[in-house]
């Protein structure tokens, strides 16, 4: 276990107090206040036992419990994430970790679920919507809205935005603030969607049910996080070009003519920022270093959606993370070229491809993560990271970016795969990464040494192999074919037993960095 948490690197995450006014340290205060009700929602979302085997750990007096007390923090429950969920606290329950996590009752299937929905259709958007939980009542299934599902933690974390609010100088956050503060006891999270998208402020605060990965059951249940950053607007400035060009990027897309889709809004801001702290679904195990939302499509129609580039933690896994791994896996000429900027630009372009393709499907009013459920989060992962570089290619044909980089951005990816595939093989972005990984192997893009057991690329197959890819990936989604999404990620969805023997190699390095933040621990 002690080997388990060595996985996870420390990295203090502090800031300059001093470069704020006292009134939006207290901003600050209130949102971590907040942050800290999300946190414990969402530990009530992954299992009903969380709590009180929580309270067990933290009595623990054998230097053992203390180790699994330390994991459990790191993990938000007793089920490892890294090692597809196996339990690690031996007297802890259930043994497996429910798909549906504690979004359902543990006993139902995805069956049940579908076929109640299709015989009470009246129910259907109460039970699809991401803000409900399944409960069974009398024998009979039930959606029951979040904000009466987590009243206890919602009433107080509305009250610290309101009070968060007073103190906000800046009026898109003092607006985006309220309104959130008012979703959390509505449930209607439309507005403050909108608000969020508006926010300018040096304050960017990321805070309610957004990501839906924690359902591995449908795919639909959003789970509560928080982040708390500090915006670099003069980073996010040098970013607005590729906002501008996100229609063409758009128009690049290598989508059959047929398949017309609806267009999502382009007006995507992008921002960068450090964070200072973080909550609920943004805490456990392996670490966002940037997201795309909201997640709702009737506001990225209107809006659009907002990249958000977590500065700091990039800057931490690329130094702690991804040049030690590209050391141990790419051969010598390859991995010179293994770059920040590389790094940093690909993650961009794949928070920017969310935005982009089809959101329902065509020809229906159904979206493409109600149609493809569980098998959504892995395929649009794998798609981002598709169209992400897609783009990359799209800005070096028009000169927006040095075509001889290319071949640095697709060593710098290589080496981005073997990090991913570390996150554990039930993890989405892992998943999807996987799946580009064996599919530009079958395209004689990935070629692996065997005089030195390391990995090259054959940069002459790389183009070819991306747009056939990108191609797979959306018409994928505009179909919204389950059975069709579920043969692709079965069949390029596993590692080989080369590349776990690779794995192997890696494992002095860690997996992913542990947050301390320093502003709580004062």
């Amino acid at each position: 276990m002690r080997g388990q948490i060595k996985k996870f690197a420390t990295v203090e995450i502090s800031f300059d107090e001093k470069q704020l006014t006292m009134n939006e340290m207290q901003v600050i205060k209130y949102l971590v206040k907040a942050a800290q009700e999300i946190d414990k929602i969402f530990l009530l979302q992954v299992s009903p036992y969380n709590f009180e085997l929580q309270q067990k750990l933290v009595a623990a007096k054998t230097a053992e419990d203390k180790v699994y007390a330390e994991y459990f923090s790191i993990q938000y429950g007793p089920w490892d994430r890294l090692e597809e969920e196996k339990l690690f606290i031996p007297w802890a329950e259930p043994e497996m970790k429910p798909l549906g996590a504690n979004f359902y009752p543990a006993d139902m299937k995805k069956e049940e679920f579908e076929n109640w929905v299709k015989d009470h259709p009246e129910d259907k958007d109460a039970f699809l919507s991401p803000y409900t939980i399944i409960m069974r009542e009398e024998g009979k299934l039930k959606a029951v809205p979040y904000s009466v599902a987590y009243k206890k933690y919602l009433e107080p974390a509305s009250e610290y935005l309101k009070n968060a609010a007073k103190y906000a100088d800046a009026e898109s956050l003092k607006k985006f603030l309220l309104s959130r503060a008012d979703a959390f006891l509505t449930n209607d999270y439309y507005q403050s969607d909108i608000d969020w998208m508006e926010l300018d402020s040096k304050i960017e605060v990321t805070i309610g049910p957004y990501e839906v990965y924690e359902d591995r059951l449908l795919g639909y249940k959003a789970a509560f996080e928080a982040y708390v950053t500090l915006n670099l607007p003069g980073e996010a400035k040098k970013l607005e070009r590729y906002k501008d060009l996100l229609p063409e990027m758009e128009k690049a897309l290598p989508l059959p003519k047929d398949f017309q889709y609806k267009k999502r809004a382009m007006g995507s801001p992008i921002v960068v920022v450090n964070e200072i702290f973080t909550g609920g679904d943004a805490r456990p195990a392996v670490q966002s270093i940037a997201f795309n939302l909201p997640n709702d499509e009737k506001v990225r129609e209107l809006k659009g959606s907002k990249k958000v580039m977590l500065m700091n933690i990039m800057g931490s896994k690329f130094n702690k993370l991804l040049m030690p791994i590209s050391e141990l896996v790419l051969t010598e000429k390859l991995r010179k070229g293994v770059a920040f900027n590389c790094f940093f630009n690909h993650v961009l372009m794949h928070e920017l491809a969310h935005a982009q393709g089809p959101g329902y499907v065509i020809g229906t009013d159904t979206t493409v993560s109600e149609a493809l459920r569980d098998l959504h989060a892995p395929v649009e992962e794998g798609k981002a990271d598709v169209i992400g570089m897609h783009n990359i290619l799209y800005l070096m044909e028009n000169d927006e970016l040095p075509a001889k980089s290319k071949n640095n951005y697709l060593a710098t990816l290589l080496a981005g795969m073997f990090r991913s595939f570390r996150f554990g093989a039930t993890e989405a972005h892992a998943v999807g990464t996987i799946i580009q990984f064996n599919y530009l192997v079958e395209k004689g893009v990935i070629l692996f040494n065997t005089k030195d057991g390391k990995y090259e690329l054959d940069f002459s197959k790389a183009d070819e192999a991306i747009i056939s890819l990108a191609k797979e990936f959306l018409i994928l989604e505009a179909e919204g074919n389950y059975d069709k999404a579920k043969e692709f990620v079965d069949r390029y969805g596993k590692l080989s037993d080369r590349e776990l023997k690779t794995l192997k190699k890696l494992e002095g390095i860690p997996v992913d960095i542990r947050p301390v933040f320093m502003f709580i621990n004062k």
